[in-house]
């Protein structure tokens, strides 16, 4: 609790007493995860430094400290882990990575440290869905966030695993802003999904909604 609060002093005197750094919860998160979770990126520094494993994982999702860091936006906590060694690659169960998780929430200055450290902006999940990053982004609105990934070279045309288009994605959604950025850099407006469906039906349709990747690191 002491390192989901952020309590640094408090963790500080625990460690003296020789707490055991890497016991985790129920769930799998360290101390290290939720430190993380919460931006505490000076506690995160004084678990390491005592011997805390920055790349267990929860056992819900099998995310990683990146992962959840990258997912709530914090900056500072997502670079220091990098600097520590986190892959910024790493998928958990569903093959959600930390630029999955940044995306999807509109964190554009974390995929951006996180492509700067190798991180693979054309990585799909492993669901049933096959999203990218961009597909997420453009599913939630996030105009920025879309701008940025395709600044970085990210396909609008790329396909999930259900013949969707990020253009299909953002059309069926709502999101204008995104439609129109999507087109000026071309997005074929005539690819249809595997069941026929083009991005204008599914802007013609009131479908049901459809989360397109994880929220936070799990679905929702």
């Amino acid at each position: 609790m002491a390192s989901l609060k952020g309590h640094e002093a408090i963790v500080r005197l625990l460690l003296e007493k020789r707490a055991h750094v890497n016991i985790c919860a129920k769930n799998g998160c360290s101390p290290v995860y939720v430190a993380s979770e919460y931006g505490h990126t000076d506690v995160v520094d004084l678990l390491v430094q005592a011997g805390a494993e920055i790349h267990l994982t929860d056992t819900e999702n099998g995310n990683v400290p990146l992962v959840v860091a990258a997912a709530k936006g914090h900056t500072e906590t997502v670079q220091r882990l990098l600097e520590l060694g986190a892959n910024p690659n790493h998928q958990n169960k569903n093959g959600c990575s930390p630029v999955h998780a940044a995306s999807q929430n509109g964190h554009t200055d974390v995929v951006d440290l996180l492509v700067q450290a190798g991180a693979d902006i054309h990585l799909a999940t492993t669901d049933e869905n096959g999203d990218i990053p961009l597909g997420i982004a453009a599913a939630k609105g996030h105009t920025e966030t879309v701008q940025r990934l395709l600044e970085l070279g990210a396909n609008p045309n790329q396909q999930d695993k259900n013949g969707r288009t990020v253009l299909f994605e953002a059309s069926l959604e709502g999101h204008e802003a995104v439609v129109r950025l999507l087109l000026e850099k071309r997005a074929d407006v005539n690819i249809c999904a595997k069941n026929g469906c083009s991005p204008v039906y599914a802007a013609s349709q009131e479908w049901p909604h459809r989360c397109s990747g994880p929220t936070s690191p799990g679905r929702s």
